[in-house]
């Protein structure tokens, strides 16, 4: 099987729980519902993608052989994700994460830790797996091990998707190399600093990638192409249970829709559909719909 998508970055243990509402300080409050599933930003990516039918994902990253790490190993493999590219490193603990979730107002506090793991390292990627690949999807994590990952596979032709995070110093050399740019509003606002989301678009545009998308929340996104031209998409209205992991979930939709070379603005529509329709359910990889499902839902593809 070749591997035609490979997404590098984050992977972790994601713990779920809904309230009713937030308790006050010092106050106990009984969970509603409970999940543990894997997660993190890449790993959420990729794993949309092979859930989309794409067999040829693999996914790059670096986690424990704990118990958190055989955990993530087994739900990504479930999926169809190939996972040559995931380094264990012995006796330390993966990364994990809790998400408490308010039940009326959906609204999320997550507490994170890193675990004790190494930071990925350039030395430590598989360059043979990128070879030939048609995309690259980073998250910004590991930045100098996805600087090195995206030059070497930007010249051997393959196209650069980064969907932003987090702020820092290095995310414009990262912005400079990718092809393909998604972003929220809010990190979107904090590279550019305009008033506009068109003005925004145009100069996020011009720090290097050909396409921007700027995801809006229950708003839809908005999004420039190759040729300079806007457009927008709106959400699908559903009944919300849990937006975690969604912006992750449109990437994996959106690069979907380039693998069946799709139009900009066809690749929005059927990624805010799927981001969407994640949220009926508690937990990012649950919630993750089947191509099915989603086409029952757009008639954009």
């Amino acid at each position: 099987m070749s591997i035609s998508v490979v997404g590098i970055g984050q992977c972790k243990i994601d713990y779920f729980g809904i309230v009713p509402q937030y308790p006050a300080v010092d106050r106990e409050v009984e969970l509603m519902q409970f999940s543990i599933q894997g997660g993190g930003h890449a790993a959420n990516t990729i794993s949309t993608l092979a859930r989309l039918g794409n067999s040829g994902s693999a996914f790059i990253g670096k986690l424990s052989n704990d118990q958190f790490g055989e955990f993530l190993l087994y739900g990504m493999s479930s999926f169809g994700v190939h996972l040559d590219g995931v380094i264990l490193q012995k006796e330390r603990v993966s990364p994990f994460s809790f998400t408490i979730i308010d039940k009326k107002t959906h609204k999320r506090q997550v507490f994170s830790s890193r675990g004790d793991i190494d930071p990925l390292s350039p030395q430590e990627i598989p360059y043979a797996l990128l070879d030939g690949i048609d995309y690259l999807y980073m998250d910004g994590h590991f930045f100098e091990a996805q600087f090195e990952a995206a030059k070497y596979a930007k010249a051997r032709k393959a196209k650069i998707v980064l969907q932003i995070h987090d702020l820092n110093d290095q995310m414009e050399t990262l912005i400079s190399l990718s092809d393909y740019l998604i972003l929220s509003e809010k990190y979107a606002m904090g590279i550019v600093a305009c008033g506009e989301l068109d003005e925004g678009l145009k100069k996020l545009r011009e720090k290097g990638p050909s396409h921007v998308v700027i995801t809006l929340a229950d708003e839809g996104c908005i999004g420039i192409d190759g040729e300079g031209n806007i457009s927008r998409s709106e959400n699908v209205a559903v009944n919300v249970v849990d937006t975690t992991g969604a912006g992750d979930i449109f990437a994996g939709a959106f690069i979907h829709g380039l693998i069946q070379k799709w139009s900009h603005t066809r690749c929005m529509h059927f990624a805010n559909a799927t981001a969407a329709l994640s949220c009926r359910e508690l937990g990012v990889w649950a919630g993750i719909p089947t191509l099915d499902d989603i086409l029952k839902h757009t008639k954009s593809t």
